[in-house]
This record gives structure tokens, sequence and C-alpha cells, in this order.
């Protein structure tokens, strides 16, 4: 069978080897995900409840992301309102909220500011610290990215002995 394929595109054949590394750094990458997923749901669902019995009812999100996704169903788990959400570049939406500027938000914030967003934390936060936001009101993952990806890949190298 003769194939064509459009300019600039290479076919190319796997060995039986190159097969099954294929399929451990897909493996590998779904784990990296899923762990990912566990850690920052987890985290951000005992923030959220910590909030709740502090007597805060409402948040507002800064960063739109992956993370963003996840820290919302660990909001609604604890019954937290989401006010707003806000991000560096305000062109989209989040389910039915519009995602706002950073200024606008911080004007409109009546209660704590949640990165949520890993890759970006500490640039989100610097903004927002640079627009007067208190330190003390601006919380966000005690994790990063990197940190995650290296417990999942030592849990792969000691689970697999």
């Amino acid at each position: 069978m003769v194939k064509t394929y459009p300019r600039k595109r290479y076919a190319y054949l796997l060995t039986p080897s190159g097969f099954a590394e294929k399929s451990r750094l897909a493996f590998q990458h779904l784990s990296n995900f899923h762990k990912l997923y566990q850690v920052t749901r987890q985290e951000s669902l005992a923030l959220f409840n910590t909030l709740r019995e502090q007597g805060v009812e409402q948040v507002s999100f800064c960063g739109h992301d992956d993370l963003t996704e996840i820290a919302y169903m660990s909001l609604l788990e604890a019954r937290l309102e989401l006010q707003q959400i806000m991000d560096t570049a305000c062109e989209d939406s989040f389910l039915d909220l519009e995602v706002i500027s950073l200024a606008d938000g911080v004007d409109a914030a009546t209660g704590p500011i949640v990165i949520t967003s890993l890759q970006r934390a500490e640039d989100l936060k610097s903004k927002l610290k640079e627009l007067g936001v208190n330190e003390k009101d601006i919380l966000g993952p005690s994790i990063n990215y990197e940190d995650v990806l290296r417990r999942s890949s030592a849990s792969h190298t000691t689970g697999s002995r």
C-alpha cells in the first residue's frame, strides 16, 4: 500500500524496543498528570476547608490554567463561592465567568486571592504585590510543578524495584 504524506511530514516505523519505550513514556506522562491532579486537588481542598473554618465565604482566583479547574472542584466541595477570576491575559473565560485583568480583580476582591497556576505562581504573586495586595491575602500552591514531577518520578523509580 502506498501512502502520501504532506510535505514536511515524516512517517517512521518503530522497532519493538522503540514501541516499548514510547509506551513507557506515555505511561509516565499519564502517571505524572495523575499525581499532579491528586496533589493539587488535596492541597486545594485543605486550603478551602481551612478558609471556610475561618469564616471566609468567597475567594478570587488568580491565574487561568489546568489548576484552575482542579481548584474550582475543591472550592465547590468546600462550599465556598468563587467571586471572580483574574489573569494577566483576560481575553478568555472560565465556565460562565469572564476572566478579568489583575488590576480590575484586585480592585473588586473582597476576600483572599488564590493563585491557581502552578507554572506562573511566583510571577502572578509578584504582580499582585505590585498592585498593592498584602502578602497575607495571597494564597496558593505550596508546591510547584517540578516538585510534583520529581515526587512522581521518585515513586516510579522506587516502585519498580
